[in-house]
């Protein structure tokens, strides 16, 4: 027996399979324990989308079983969450539609096993396209951006003398150009950036994931201080989206060479301002926003809980979509969101006036653009398509009827009531 075939029924194997969905057990129980401590987003990104898994917080697991106990830290070796599903995606579709012997009784069996790994695959085209962040807006507000949660960016703006035309020209820097700028003593501490619109290059170094900007007292002689502060790194914060950055910045005039420094933090008022070849720019570091291709105005929020309790029990807003100089009445529920132009809002928090100490409601939307929202939901449906014929032929086939007959009118009455179902909810 050649590699190649030792390495085809090594990723066709029942064995395979089996050790996948049992790591998938292990991960699922492991990030549902250690979110307790270190909350929901880092137990995904660790368990569920990472490559590889180096480190298991049992201290964190335990506790959360309620066992007092110290910190436990186990060091391992194992294929991350991302890693699992992509091998039990090839374990499928090499055991399950390849290697699977092709006839007539086995049509359900394969198409099951197809949807199963177009099922996984979706989930890998949003992970790597998804873009999703929030909309908030008060009653009788109107704005057509949304900002990312965990996506930051560095901004450069010129804004003296104005552009031509009043219209915003913004340079981006993402995060994924910065991110890995560790502060000093780490290798890859600093990059720099040019454009051949900016008078200056931007060099951006000691990255900060969570911050808090300290005054120097010049006590400890440090080096990296601008205009009497400095950067205090800080644990990162494990709730998603709580955690302030900072890194800093330093302008280089391209002519003179001249420099300036500063401080770009996501807290700070007012943006670091430079100003060069007698122009004006500001750069920040902010949440990455991006545009939609329609305005929504807040009408009217409304919020219920269950009696004596804080369980939501209807958060329902009014809104209107304003595209093309036409206006269009709609409403976004719980569990009822409102999707058009690609992009889906969610009903995320809602927030009284007494809250904000206002004389109106808030309501913050989450805005998702995911090419494969639907995809998982059209999965499904050929998943259980697959099963119903595969099943129904056995049945037949052990009662001594016409299998295919038997198939088709039981496919035939369940694929009518769904088309009816959906003709209903849409």
């Amino acid at each position: 027996m050649t590699v190649l075939q030792r390495l085809f029924n090594f990723l066709s194997s029942y064995a395979l399979a089996t050790a996948l969905l049992v790591l998938l057990f292990v991960y699922t129980l492991l990030g549902t324990l250690e979110q307790v401590e270190h909350g929901l987003y880092l137990s995904q990104l660790k368990y569920f989308e990472s490559v590889v898994i180096t480190q298991i917080d049992l201290g964190a697991c335990l506790r959360a079983l309620n066992f007092p106990t110290g910190d436990m830290k186990l060091p391992v070796l194992l294929p991350g969450g991302y890693t699992v599903m992509a091998l039990f995606c090839l374990n499928i579709i090499v055991g399950g539609v390849i290697r699977i012997r092709k006839k007539p009784r086995t049509i359900g069996v394969v198409i099951s096993h197809f949807s199963m790994a177009f099922m996984i695959l979706a989930g890998g085209v949003s992970m790597h396209t998804k873009i999703e962040g929030n909309l908030s807006l008060l009653e009788g507000q109107t704005d057509d951006q949304f900002v990312s949660v965990d996506s930051r960016v560095v901004e450069i703006e010129q804004v003296e003398p104005a552009a031509a035309g009043g219209k915003r020209k913004v340079l981006v820097i993402s995060d994924s150009q910065f991110s890995d700028l560790a502060p000093d003593g780490s290798s890859g501490k600093a990059r720099q950036f040019t454009s051949a619109e900016l008078p200056f290059d931007l060099t951006l170094q000691n990255y900060a994931p969570n911050a808090q900007i300290k005054r120097d007292d010049g006590a400890d002689g440090r080096r990296d201080v601008v205009d009497g502060y400095f950067i205090q790194a800080l644990p990162k914060d494990p709730e998603h989206g709580q955690n302030m950055p900072a890194l800093h910045a330093i302008a280089k005039n391209k002519k003179t060479g001249e420099t300036q420094q500063g401080i770009l933090w996501l807290r700070a008022a007012a943006p670091w301002t430079v100003k060069m070849e007698e122009k004006t720019y500001t750069i920040d570091l902010t949440r990455r926003s991006w545009v939609l291709p329609f305005a929504v105005k807040l009408e009217k929020a409304t919020r219920e809980f269950h009696p004596g309790t804080q369980r939501p029990r209807k958060f329902e807003s009014i809104v209107t979509k304003l595209q093309d100089g036409k206006e269009e009445r709609k409403e976004i529920k719980m569990n009822e969101p409102l999707r058009t132009n690609g992009f889906t809002l969610f009903q995320h928090q809602m927030m009284s006036g007494e809250d904000l100490k206002r004389t109106e409601n808030a309501s913050v939307f989450q805005v998702v653009s995911n090419p494969a929202d639907q995809w998982p939901l059209w999965s499904c449906i050929a998943v259980a398509f697959g099963l119903l014929l595969h099943f129904s032929m056995m049945l037949a086939r052990n009662v001594g009827w016409n299998e295919w007959l038997v198939a088709g009118i039981v496919v035939g009455v369940v694929s009518a009531y769904f088309i009816l179902a959906l003709v209903k909810m849409y």
